[in-house]
């Protein structure tokens, strides 16, 4: 016999529209992007990054803040970094 454990997963959004873009490219300038989208919330939102092509001198560290269903910013701890990274924004609600 097999058995599966149920697991309660929350609802996640993956949709995309107008001013709320969930997926995207964005290439860093001085080592730092802010990416339009009213999608992104500081409470629910995730964003993943991927580098997709390195540029400039590439930072050890990326991060991003948030500016709630404004926009996001991606930033580069060199400021010297203008790589193009991939970026997806999943909520979870």
């Amino acid at each position: 016999f097999l058995y599966k454990d149920f697991v309660s997963i929350p609802q996640l959004n993956l949709i995309s529209s107008g001013t709320a873009p969930a997926i995207g490219t964005a290439t860093l300038i001085a080592g730092t992007i802010t990416v339009n989208t009213t999608l992104a919330d500081s409470t629910n939102s995730k964003i993943f990054l991927q580098r997709k092509t390195s540029g400039g001198v590439i930072g050890n560290e990326i991060t991003y803040t948030i500016s709630d269903n404004t926009s996001f910013t991606i930033t580069s701890d060199s400021a010297l970094d203008t790589s193009t990274f991939d970026w997806m924004i999943v909520n979870q609600y």
